[in-house]
């Protein structure tokens, strides 16, 4: 499937799918498959896990608010310029 970018997979853990829509956008889906015997409290905990691991949350936060082209770019100039400042400091 050519709009596969990824799939990380363990056997009854885990599926996550991500591919670029349209736009460009990279989009991620969780799927969490419950074991048995497994309580409800430990797979939400579990899904909460891959949810932030696969970064997602963050994602939605960036997108909660539209943010101007302009902002973005001042944020990773702003961004650009703490990298390098940390890397003259530590001499690199």
């Amino acid at each position: 499937m050519s709009w596969l970018h990824g799939i990380d997979r363990q056997p009854g853990i885990l599926d996550t799918l991500s591919h670029l829509n349209k736009k460009g956008w990279r989009l991620c889906m969780v799927k969490l498959l419950v074991r048995d015997r497994e309580t409800i409290q430990e797979a939400v905990r579990r899904f909460r896990k891959l949810v932030e691991r696969s970064g997602l949350k963050k994602e939605m936060r960036r997108r909660e608010f539209y943010e101007k082209p302009s902002e973005i770019k001042r944020r990773s100039k702003q961004r650009a310029e703490r990298r390098s400042r940390r890397m003259r400091l530590l001499g690199i």
